[in-house]
């Protein structure tokens, strides 16, 4: 599978657009017949798949190439031996705070794609004009590793989780709860140049988050649970942010406090995205 798409990305991934398309048509079918030959754009067009099944110009598409304009994604991980067990890990920790739901409360935290200042932000709903074979549309790294310092956003994203109670059944006929419903999400953005996220920033937005959760004002909350990226700035595995951690722990009054992460490069599970 991955060899395939070796040799396939270099002719599919960069796409071809409708013009490309018909100069080499006729440039080719010319050999072939011996004589000038022309053909449309809107015919091309209409050999590949509608964009739009739902619509009623779709009629007028014969889709004798698999081919459209694609949206781009940003899905694009590195495989890492540790995402099973990490997945795992989280899958656990929302199941046990999803059976405790009335005391208990979720959060997933994640710094998203920095902006840069006077760049527009690129947006998936973007399309290119470029036509690809199904399935093989373009796709970026889930992650923005900027090669400089220039000044930038930095959003930092909160997501909460609600639990979901209902029990439904997996694909080897276990019994679980479902996945957690997308509740209110808090961002806070930063100046990179001034303000860069640490974990002493991500503690202060949580603790200003949680103290709008309902569970919190009442006195109820006793056990929370926050999904995190592996990056030094909010990772446990890095003992200073364990020692924040703890304090928040104690600031809240919680009886439990779990902090999961997904595996290295496995930013498009996270809920935040």
């Amino acid at each position: 599978m991955a060899e395939t798409r070796r040799r396939n990305e270099a002719k599919y991934m960069v796409g071809v657009t409708a013009i490309h398309l018909k100069e080499h048509i006729e440039k080719n079918l010319a050999k072939a017949l011996e004589s000038p030959f022309k053909i449309s754009t809107s015919t091309i067009r209409r050999y590949m798949i509608p964009p739009h099944i739902g619509r009623v110009a779709s009629k007028y598409y014969k889709p004798v190439i698999e081919g459209k304009v694609e949206k781009g994604e940003n899905t694009l991980t590195l495989t890492h031996p540790d995402s099973h067990y990490c997945r795992a890990q989280v899958n656990y920790v929302i199941e046990y705070l999803t059976h405790f739901h009335d005391i208990s409360a979720i959060f997933s935290v994640d710094d998203k794609a920095k902006i840069p200042i006077g760049v527009p932000a690129v947006s998936k709903l973007v399309k290119s004009k470029k036509y690809f074979i199904k399935g093989k549309g373009p796709v970026t790294p889930d992650h923005d590793f900027p090669l400089s310092n220039e000044l930038k956003i930095t959003p930092s994203g909160y997501l909460e989780l609600i639990p979901n109670n209902k029990i439904e059944q997996d694909n080897y006929g276990r019994t679980k709860y479902q996945k957690p419903i997308s509740g209110n999400l808090h961002v806070f953005n930063r100046a990179q140049m001034f303000d860069k996220p640490c974990i002493t920033n991500h503690i202060d937005d949580l603790i200003k988050v949680i103290s709008t959760n309902k569970k919190f004002q009442d006195g109820e909350l006793k056990m929370l649970g926050i999904i995190v990226d592996g990056g030094p700035n909010i990772s446990p595995n890095f003992l200073p942010n364990l020692v924040y951690y703890g304090r928040l722990w104690k600031m809240l009054g919680l009886c439990q406090l779990f902090i999961v992460s997904h595996a290295p490069y496995h930013s498009r599970y996270f809920f935040v995205f």
